[in-house]
Parts: C-alpha cells; sequence; structure tokens
C-alpha cells in the first residue's frame, strides 16, 4: 500500500506469481520446519528441440505433487506418459518422499493414472459442469537404489 492508502486491483506478470510463489514457500518452511521443497520436470524433444511432452512438480514435506504431466498427440499410447511420471516419482523416492499426489478431470486421464497406481481419494461434481475433477494420490515404495538407475535410464536419449 502506498502512501495515499490507495488499492487497486490488477493483473500480475509471471515475475510477480514467482514472488508469491516464493513467499508462500517462506511461510510454508518458517510454520513446518519443512525446508526440502525442490521443482522437477523432465521433457521430451525431438530432434529440433520441439517440446513433444513434459512431466513437472514440486517435491516438499515427502510428497511429489504432479502438477502438469502432457504427451503430444503423435506419441500417446506408446509409454512416453508411463515413462515422464515414473522417472518424476523415482527421483522423487531418492528425495525422500513417500507419497505423490496429482489431479485430473473425468474426461483426462484417470484411467492412465489409476493403471500407474494412483486411487482416487476425492472428486469433484461438475468441474467443469457436466464433468468431474479427480484427486488422486499414490504411496511410492521400493529401492532408492533400484529407482534412482531406473530414473537416469529414463532420462538418456531414446529414439520417438
Amino acid at each position: 500500500m502506498d502512501s495515499t492508502g490507495e488499492v487497486i486491483m490488477t493483473g500480475i506478470s509471471a515475475a510477480e506469481e514467482t514472488e508469491v510463489e516464493e513467499a508462500l514457500y517462506a511461510f510454508n518452511v518458517a510454520r513446518t520446519g519443512v525446508a526440502d521443497g525442490e521443482k522437477v520436470a523432465y521433457a521430451l524433444r525431438d530432434g529440433g528441440g520441439r517440446l513433444l511432452g513434459l512431466v513437472a512438480g514440486w517435491m516438499w514435506g515427502g510428497c511429489l505433487d504432479i502438477r502438469l504431466l502432457w504427451v503430444h498427440e503423435s506419441l500417446r499410447g506408446r509409454g512416453w506418459g508411463t515413462r515422464l511420471l515414473h522417472t518424476a516419482e523415482a527421483l522423487a523416492i531418492v528425495r525422500g518422499c513417500t507419497q505423490a499426489l496429482l489431479d485430473t478431470h473425468s474426461f483426462q486421464a484417470p484411467v492412465f493414472y489409476q493403471r500407474q497406481g494412483y486411487v482416487i481419494y476425492a472428486t469433484l461434481d461438475d468441474y467443469p459442469v457436466g464433468h468431474q475433477k479427480h484427486y488422486l494420490k499414490k504411496r511410492l515404495v521400493g529401492s532408492v537404489d533400484n529407482k534412482r538407475s531406473s530414473a537416469q535410464n529414463d532420462v538418456e536419449t531414446k529414439p520417438l
């Protein structure tokens, strides 16, 4: 607030969004004492550098929060989504995470995630109208050494 006391509402920039995310993280760390937050992101690209898929999320407090998982339509059904997801999970296990969570809509990929061991723990009806938003979780288990080598294998260049 400036010296006039005037407050106005505007849109925000990407930099401002990042600033607020960092401030919220600092608040959360101060309240919980948990300061192990780390982004996780892997991308699939073709030989020209074009983005063909990605997984992105956040690890904090023993949890992996998958925020984005996308594979270009031309590569779907060929295991790339599974590889991206498993690579993020493997890194999370190495970093000490014991559970993963994500959300998806009924018209997106709930069955895909359930095949990967995720369980729906909550559903919001009519988001969007006529559809559902599902919240899923998965217990992350396994040998850290096996997951570490699996994560490295999945990140290596493989032909599309």
